[in-house]
């Protein structure tokens, strides 16, 4: 099972929908399909939202005024249906009032019903009713603006940075949630925990309405994953309506009789006028709202529930359309803005908030249900879901079809979403996580069970983040780079020194990209010993086991492409340092190609301190490399000069005898090139190759490399008869080069000139595999 599909109520037909592509190709479902479409739909959503409606005004104080507040629950429903409808640019969208807020909204909604009756305060009903109606319509308005916002700077990808095992743990007590509230209802005795459901085992009668609604909530679970049919759903509720009403008649029971033993819904009380349709909106009291929050002392529970409640409401119903985009994205092949259904989502509830409702988004198996059945393009299903829901809202009260509507439907309904999110999150959720995950999901659930909804959510956030953390600690952020020579050409000798010191230069660079935190830190200073350890141990190996050499050590520390350093991890490569000093080889660390805000925290305090994170900065892993070569050069190969005679042997190698080196040093010319003077360019004819005498020069793009005295440049191209692929420049101090033209090459000197450029070629080669990558 997928969960990037069926969040929240859509999961009550997720298995009804299979995903196929929108194409306005094929057969074109009619007018009359369309509508007929439509009433499927409704089949579903109505009695959805009236259960959720149970559920947001789960008190008792709500009891007498239920009847009304369901209706509203419809009409908000109504409202998102009509503007999915007009303003998304899918036109077979259903968007309804939808679970995965329900809990948040129910929350807010007891929070000020149990304000009142702790408080000692003389609120009316009326005023108490008002002022919750209209704390959940801002909550709704406050939710819809933010997510506008969202959608249009585009900052989806941030709400998706909840951690899902969080999501899912919340999904779940959902699920729980209404599984209880749902027997609860059909059973008539109100469960909140576990531990209330002794008042159902203590009556035989309450124990057996329980049952059957547990039971007709297993069976619509049955027909929705078992059978594909887009009625089938609908057909099995139908049925639970049709054998309730047949087997009270048989009994011979009234339907007063049936309302009086809690099987279907009572009448309002008080006058039937006073529940027309025309004047629902009565309730929202404003001014006795205000008068509540203000004077009464509301704003208490406001700061203490309504706040919280806000910010975590538009969390997760952002979170949950992103994945319901996501997932009506993945299944149709037209693209799909995603941003733009972000902001479709928020001005629904914007314009449901204004309307006094309550939040809602993408219904994604409805929606697909609709793409499936109707390829015309056609808005008309998403019409009459709304027109549905407007009339059953607009009927008057006797006639209403909610009031003769059985509660176990309802009761039926509730149970049924209920096992489907306990069962897709605290189970099926196994085989798309790793053990860690669902570990966390069950941790998430538990804990919003036993701190209730705020806290324990914003715990399970809080333990999956550190999950999250203490996982990318154990993920390596460093890479040993092999053959770490600097960009520096140096002649056969040095490259030979520096092979044999190999063991004591290691370059340890940190991934591209990375965070450097305490977890990771250990984890690069545990690496950085064991690896200075295992140099240590090769190079006695080498050295048949004789003690370790004395002589200087370095391991470089590459922070290249790293994003940050926090001041813990700076004090953990800190311990680093003294460690490696400690060790036979008496290592230096060198800290190396640190962005500036990166060096201050490696290197914080006095002004020597900033002078070193001036210094880390501007100092590039290659220059440290680079440096570290001509100290262990320095050490094992003390200067003296060389002349020019000698560097020609050099590259020639021996076997030449002196008068062929002179004969051939002699056609060499002398170039004297400024610092940062062109030597050649590229484009420019490979005529000539040179090798440096003094001072050095550097290759420019796409290769980057530094010639030393001794090397030769120019010599690919010239081998090849090309033209310059790159550029070369003096060093910064200027470059002394003996040239050697083409026009000079005779048949007498050819042999000597082609093993100078096959032997000066193979140096190169050999520094292009060593050069860190």
């Amino acid at each position: 099972q997928n969960l990037d599909e069926p969040l929240l109520g859509d999961s009550m037909a997720t298995r009804v929908a299979t995903g196929s592509s929108f194409s306005v190709e094929g057969h074109r479902a009619g007018p009359s399909a369309a509508l007929a479409i439509g009433f499927v739909n409704c089949l579903v959503t109505i009695p959805a939202t009236v259960a959720f409606a149970n559920i947001i005004f789960v008190r008792p104080f709500f009891r007498g005024s239920l009847p009304l507040l369901q209706r509203l629950v419809l009409l908000s429903s109504a409202v998102h249906q009509l503007c999915f409808t007009m303003g998304s640019s899918l036109p077979f969208a259903i968007g309804q009032v939808q679970d995965i807020g329900l809990i948040f909204l129910m929350s807010i909604a007891s929070a000020i019903v149990d304000w009142r009756d702790f408080a000692d305060t003389d609120i009316s009903d009326n005023s108490l009713l008002a002022f919750v109606l209209v704390s959940l319509a801002a909550a709704t308005l406050c939710t819809g603006c933010i997510l506008v916002v969202i959608g249009r700077k585009k900052l989806s990808q941030y709400v998706q940075l909840l951690p899902l095992p969080a999501v899912g743990g919340y999904l779940a007590f959902i699920g729980f949630f209404l599984l209880l509230n749902g027997i609860g209802l059909v059973s008539g005795v109100q469960l909140v925990t576990l531990t209330d459901v002794g008042g159902i085992l203590a009556d035989s009668c309450v124990l057996a309405k329980a049952l059957l609604g547990m039971g007709c909530g297993g069976g619509l679970y049955f027909v929705a994953t078992r059978f594909r049919h887009p009625m089938a759903l609908p057909g099995a509720m139908l049925t639970i309506c049709l054998v309730f009403f047949t087997s009270i008649f048989v009994l011979g029971w009234t339907l007063k009789d049936a309302r009086n033993t809690g099987w279907l819904p009572l009448m309002p009380q008080g006058h039937i006028d006073d529940w027309a349709f025309w004047r629902m909106f009565r309730v929202y009291d404003l001014p006795a709202a205000i008068d509540t929050a203000t004077v009464g002392g509301g704003w208490r529970v406001i700061m203490r529930n309504w706040v919280p409640s806000v910010v975590a409401l538009t969390f997760v119903v952002a979170f949950g359309s992103s994945l319901d985009i996501a997932a009506i994205a993945s299944s149709v092949t037209s693209p799909v803005d995603y941003d733009f259904e972000m902001v479709t989502v928020g001005k629904s509830n914007v314009v449901a908030g204004v309307c006094g409702g309550f939040t809602g988004s993408y219904i994604f198996s409805a929606t697909l249900l609709t793409m499936r059945r109707d390829k015309s393009g056609s808005r008309i299903p998403g019409i009459a879901v709304a027109l549905a829901e407007l009339i059953a809202v607009a009927l008057p009260a006797e006639y209403s079809i909610v009031l003769y509507m059985p509660t176990l439907l309802f009761g039926s309904v509730m149970v049924f979403i209920g096992v489907d999110l306990c069962n897709e999150w605290l189970l099926q959720s196994r085989h798309i996580m790793s053990a860690r995950e669902f570990g966390e999901v069950w941790v998430s659930f538990l804990l919003i069970v036993h701190f209730g909804l705020e806290v324990g959510f914003l715990l399970s956030v809080c333990i999956s983040s550190l999950g999250f953390a203490y996982l990318v600690a154990q993920q390596p952020v460093t890479d040993h780079v092999h053959g770490c020579c600097s960009r520096t050409h140096h002649n056969a000798r040095e490259q030979e020194a520096l092979f044999r010191l190999r063991f004591r230069k290691l370059h340890l660079r940190f991934k591209r990209g990375c965070f450097v935190f305490f977890g990771s830190a250990m984890k690069a200073a545990e690496k950085a010993v064991a690896t200075a350890c295992d140099a240590e141990r090769m190079e006695t190996d080498e050295n048949g086991g004789s003690a370790l050499e004395t002589g200087v050590r370095f391991l470089v520390l590459d922070f290249t492409g790293v994003e940050g350093v926090d001041a813990t991890a700076a004090k953990t490569l800190k311990a680093a340092e003294t460690k490696l000093k400690t060790l036979p080889g008496c290592w230096t660390l060198r800290l190396a190609g640190a962005s500036p805000s990166v060096a201050r925290t490696l290197c914080p305090g006095s002004d020597d301190a900033a002078h070193l994170a001036r210094t880390v900065a501007e100092i590039s892993a290659d220059a440290t490399l680079e440096e570290c070569d001509e100290l262990l050069l320095a050490e094992a190969e003390p200067w003296q000069p060389v002349s020019f005679h000698e560097m020609l042997k050099e590259l020639v190698n021996n076997g030449v005898d002196d008068a062929s080196m002179d004969t051939l040093a002699k056609h060499f010319q002398p170039r004297h090139f400024d610092a940062g003077e062109t030597i050649f360019a590229e484009g420019d004819e490979g005529d000539f190759f040179a090798i440096i005498e003094q001072g050095a020069a550097e290759s420019g793009p796409p290769v980057f490399i530094r010639f030393g005295a001794g090397s030769s440049v120019g010599d690919l191209d010239y081998s090849l008869g090309r033209t310059r692929r790159f550029s070369m420049t003096a060093g910064s101090s200027g470059a002394k080069l003996q040239v050697f033209e083409r026009s000079a090459q005779t048949a007498t000197n050819k042999e000597l000139v082609m093993k100078l450029l096959l032997r000066s070629m193979a140096l190169t080669t050999t520094l292009a595999f060593d050069m860190p990558h």
